[in-house]
């Protein structure tokens, strides 16, 4: 696969600046100054966001964006990036040490990557520090079946 958007049916796109490294595929999140970094809440709420292989410049979905340095002063690649609808398919990168079924609910491992998700039981926390209930931590459904060891692999979702 060489594209990051598989079925696309909002054509939501974004061209933002890089706060760090990012690369094609994985989910990210906007900074109060306007800039994309990897996502960073592990299971937490999301806006399914993703970095978008940069077609323009003739990058592929392995080519990562980045910070340049000219005259002293640090900026950031522009990222081409989408907000993918419900139906659409995304060819995401999943973390390292995973086991995925097709058909498993996948979110954010907070890092850029997905990883399966797992509902916290509220029994075990209530009334601790620790009882934040995040109502949209799901990101979409695994359309494929994928096993990570310590490297993470690229993975086709469904956005939900």
């Amino acid at each position: 696969m060489n594209t990051i958007r598989i079925k696309n049916f909002g054509n939501v796109y974004l061209e933002l600046e890089a706060a760090g490294t990012i690369t094609p595929g994985m989910l990210i999140e906007e900074t109060s100054a306007g800039k994309v970094q990897a996502h960073s809440s592990v299971s937490g709420n999301v806006l399914p966001m993703f970095a978008l292989e940069d077609e323009l410049q003739g990058g592929g979905i392995d080519d990562d964006y980045g910070i340049n340095t000219i005259d002293d002063e640090e900026y950031g690649d522009q990222v081409s990036c989408t907000i993918a609808q419900r139906g659409d398919e995304i060819y995401a990168i999943l973390d390292d040490t995973q086991v995925i079924t097709k058909g498993d609910f996948l979110e954010s491992a907070g890092n850029g990557y997905l990883q399966k998700h797992t509902p916290k039981d509220m029994s075990a926390v209530y009334g601790t520090e620790d009882d934040n209930v995040y109502v949209n931590p799901v990101v979409g459904v695994a359309l494929e079946s994928v096993t990570t060891t310590s490297k993470v692999a690229r993975i086709k979702v469904r956005i939900l």
